[in-house]
Parts: C-alpha cells; sequence; structure tokens
C-alpha cells in the first residue's frame, strides 16, 4: 500500500500535537511542589544544633481520611498537629544524639491502603515527591557533609525504602548515612537482590545499614505491613539476629 510524503507528514503532524496535548494535560494534573526552603514546610527545621550528627525523619500516617481525602492537605492545622504530636512520640529515641529535620508532606490517607497497588500509585508519588523534595533541600542547604540518620515509621520507612533505592546507590549520600531506622514497613529479598545498597544491620556497630522490624498480634496472617504470602526481614533489636 502506497502512502504519500504528504499524508505522511500530516498524520505525524497530528501525533506530535496529541501527544503535546496530553503531556501537557498530565503535567496541568500534578499538584504545585511543596516549598521546602520555607519555614513552615518543616515539622521540625534543626531542632537540637550541634548534636554528633543529623535525623532526618518521616511521620508515620495521620490522616485517618476522614473528609474523603486521599493525601494530606498542607493546609489542615488539624492534621498538622497530629502530624507534630506523632513525631514527639518518636524523637526520644534520636534526639540526644541529633539535630532533627522532618518534613510535612502529604501523605497518603489511611483509606489508601485499602486500594490496589495500581490505585495506590498516584496518591503515594504525590507522598513520595515531597520526601525526596525535602530530602534533596535538606541534603544540599543543611547537611554541610555531616553524617545523618534516616527515620521512619509505618507509611515513613514505606517512602524511606524508596529514597534508599533512588538515592543511595550514589556515594556522596550513603558515605554520610549511619543508619535507615524502617520500622513498621516490609522489606524483601527481593529488595535487597536488586538494590545492592540496602543492607541489612549485623550489629550495633554497623554503618550505613537498615534496621527494621515488625509485630503482629500471634495468629495474624495478612496485614497492610506484610501481605499474606510476603516474607520480611527483620532484625531482633536485642540480639541482632
Amino acid at each position: 500500500m502506497f502512502f504519500s510524503r504528504k499524508w505522511i507528514t500530516k498524520v505525524a503532524s497530528i501525533i506530535m500535537v496529541t501527544v503535546f496535548m496530553f503531556t501537557f494535560w498530565a503535567c496541568s494534573k500534578k499538584p504545585e511542589p511543596v516549598d521546602y526552603s520555607k519555614s513552615e514546610n518543616w515539622a521540625y527545621y534543626a531542632v537540637g544544633e550541634e548534636k554528633q550528627a543529623d535525623l532526618f525523619l518521616i511521620c508515620p500516617t495521620v490522616d485517618m481520611g476522614k473528609n474523603n481525602n486521599y493525601n494530606m492537605s498542607m493546609e489542615d492545622a488539624t492534621i498538622k498537629e497530629s502530624f507534630v504530636g506523632a513525631l514527639n512520640m518518636e524523637k526520644g529515641i534520636y534526639e540526644e544524639n541529633t539535630t532533627m529535620y522532618a518534613p510535612y508532606y502529604r501523605q497518603m490517607t489511611f483509606p489508601v491502603y485499602s486500594m490496589t497497588d495500581a490505585e495506590m500509585k498516584p496518591y503515594f508519588d504525590i507522598a513520595y515527591c515531597d520526601v525526596a523534595a525535602a530530602f534533596e533541600y535538606y541534603f544540599e542547604n543543611c547537611n554541610n557533609g555531616r553524617p545523618f540518620v534516616l527515620a521512619g515509621f509505618s507509611q515513613g520507612s514505606q517512602l524511606l525504602l524508596m529514597l534508599l533505592k533512588d538515592y543511595f546507590g550514589e556515594t556522596k549520600y550513603s558515605e554520610k548515612l549511619v543508619a535507615a531506622y524502617c520500622i513498621g514497613w516490609r522489606i524483601t529479598q527481593s529488595d535487597i537482590a536488586q538494590y545492592p545498597q540496602l543492607k541489612m544491620a549485623q550489629g550495633e556497630n554497623d554503618t550505613g545499614v537498615i534496621i527494621s522490624f515488625n509485630s503482629e498480634a500471634q495468629g495474624i496472617t495478612d496485614s497492610i505491613m506484610v501481605p499474606n504470602g510476603t516474607k520480611t526481614l527483620g532484625i531482633n533489636p536485642l540480639n541482632w539476629k
């Protein structure tokens, strides 16, 4: 079948316009990025100066989605109070030895965890993009070559695990990592195999490693953190086994 050059050019032009319009539409749907140069977008910012190391801490899920929202609003003062309250329950573990940084971010609300992975992805992406942007801002503007700890719980650990996958294959990030405390989320053997920078701690003096564990009620075989049929790696925090 013969197609004229004019016809081919016309079709190509239509395709290019269609692609452009689709890209424009997709980008216009993205939420505005959070500006982490503004102090109001940090729950903790350089709290406890002159400590031995820094802490980059990610809050667990506090928004239960009662407003039928799937990501936390950065304008919701009540939820932000709960956000800080959750961080305050964790900070005692770290505050003696670290200068603390904890960004507000548009976390996924609790109902998202009942969705399939495909349904969850756009809401996860919003949360993760915020965490990654906050980490980049911290690293470029606050770190100044200091050792640092990553820490999270629940959704906070889920997001930190993605951060470890995306950034810590690069030496400039990994060489200063004391440890990543990814508590209350799953780390699988396939994660370790696919991302060599993910290393589980073997002892209390290891650095650049992950400390992670979960606990479930007796008899539980399926949960958000450890779905049925999933094997997750964990460390007994008493004996490092």
